[in-house]
């Protein structure tokens, strides 16, 4: 069944089960790789704490390899073994696609360092252009970089914020660095280091850094450790494409079609029995206004958001009753529509009846579609227009 959820700061924990409106790490148990032994009359490498002065319990010996995060949108330099997997979910929701969030978790000695990166959806004011609608009016990646980590950190106390090179000219970092590393309430663990990560082509990635209870007492050792691996930080070979255009969807048999408006990217997010895919519109960091989200699912939550507002808009080629709230600052609105028959499979495709393994012809499909403006209801109508585009594409 597809959920609404909100965004979770567990680093080594469960996610909760994603929301329709907005998309909704199991533990890598994969340990640091030791070092290679030395060649004959070679000089032995030096690990690279000892080397930088950023020693964190034995997570830090371990040799360095190049890896991969949100699917080769970055690269970084991360403890030889460290594995990657998104974290535990509701058995009833899903993980969140890898193109929007991934985690690199290196153990060793019982203790872990966990390196989290999320796509934001947001844009670097220095690189792209502020919107002339924009509540914001953002004046430097560091002047809004401040309000943005109090908003995602506000449980890991004060920060220190400051902007930083990293080893690819490229890319503009900032940093954000806890004055006391602590363990927060309801928290499995602490924050040492957290990053906005800024590519050429204007988007902005956020990547922390974060360690077991065990390793509190190692903090400043490990805060030099984790910015060492952040100045590795690199532009990937993916590209996120905001080029928009008309996006076919398939899932459960059933395939529809959607325009996407230039300047916003679409996100899959697979299911365990339905998919979810979300569209967001890039604008300058400060002024995230919302999203789309669309569902194709046997079970979707038909329970009606909050908020009395109905009101008949269509869906699919024919009007329907979108419901929840609405006002001039933005709202929420949901519809729900049945689309197709789910296709036979196993046994049951051959030969159909009662008992037999498979899926069961005739199941009906839906699409459920939940659009969320946070600032202004001028973009809920914009969300709403982008929903009306979504037709039924024949097999």
């Amino acid at each position: 069944m597809s959920q609404l959820r909100g965004p979770t700061r567990r680093a080594f924990g469960s996610v909760s089960s994603p929301l329709v409106v907005a998309i909704s790490l199991s533990i890598a148990a994969l340990a640091a790789g030791c070092h290679s032994k030395r060649a004959a009359k070679a000089p032995e490498r030096q690990p690279v704490a000892e080397a930088e002065g950023g020693k964190c319990g034995k997570v830090s010996s371990a040799e360095l390899a190049e890896s991969g995060l949100l699917e080769g949108r970055l690269k970084i330099m991360a403890p030889k073994g460290a594995g990657t997997e998104p974290r535990e979910h509701d058995v009833m929701g899903a993980p969140r696609s890898p193109q929007e969030e991934s985690r690199l978790k290196a153990d060793a000695d019982g203790q872990s360092l966990a390196i989290l990166a999320e796509e934001i959806f947001q844009l670097d004011p220095e690189r792209a252009e502020v919107e002339g609608d924009a509540i914001v009016k953002p004046k430097s990646l560091v002047d809004e970089a401040g309000s943005y980590f109090k908003a995602v950190y506000g449980s890991s106390g004060e920060l220190d914020i400051e902007a930083v090179k990293v080893k690819q000219g490229e890319v503009r970092a900032v940093f954000a660095r806890p004055k006391e590393v602590k363990v927060a309430d309801g928290a499995d663990s602490a924050l040492v280091l957290a990053m906005l990560v800024s590519l050429p082509d204007a988007t902005l990635q956020r990547v922390s850094f974060h360690v077991t209870p065990g390793l509190v007492g190692e903090a400043a050792g490990c805060g030099k450790y984790a910015e060492y691996l952040a100045k590795t930080i690199a532009v990937g070979d993916r590209k996120l494409d905001r080029a928009g255009g008309t996006q076919t969807l398939d899932a459960l048999g059933q395939s529809v079609s959607i325009d996407v408006p230039k300047g916003y990217t679409l996100v899959k997010q697979p299911g365990p029995d339905f998919d979810t895919w979300r569209a967001v519109k890039l604008r300058t960091l400060g002024n995230y206004q919302g999203s789309l989200a669309l569902s194709i699912d046997t079970h979707p939550d038909k329970s009606p958001p909050k908020g009395r507002d109905k009101l008949k808009r269509p869906l699919l080629g024919k009007k329907v009753e979108w419901r929840g709230e609405r006002s001039g600052k933005g709202g929420l609105l949901v519809a729900t529509a049945p689309l197709g028959t789910l296709p036979a499979t196993g046994e049951e495709a051959v030969k159909p009846g009662k008992g037999k393994r498979g899926s069961a012809k005739g199941k009906t499909v839906f699409l459920q579609v939940a659009i969320k403006a946070t600032r202004d209801g001028a973009y809920l109508d914009e969300l709403l227009k982008i929903a009306e585009s979504v037709t039924k594409k024949k097999k």
